[in-house]
């Protein structure tokens, strides 16, 4: 049923590339430097939290992670 919810999810983030299994969704940036990095981090989350209330979800905060390299 999940995937019924956010099947056009590309469709709302730009900002990021996203990867999906079942119910966990992973967006992805890199930039040649961190600040760009977290600006494009920044944008593709506000972007996800746009979708996310327009489609009724949230995010599990106890499930929400970020990592960097």
């Amino acid at each position: 049923m999940f995937v019924m919810f956010c099947a056009d999810i590309s469709e709302g983030i730009t900002e990021a590339e996203i990867t999906q299994f079942a119910d966990d969704v992973t967006l992805v940036v890199s930039d040649r430097n961190a600040e760009s990095a977290v600006e494009k981090a920044n944008k593709a989350m506000a972007e996800f939290s746009s979708f996310a209330a327009g489609n009724r979800m949230a995010a599990e905060p106890s499930k929400t992670q970020i990592m960097c390299t």
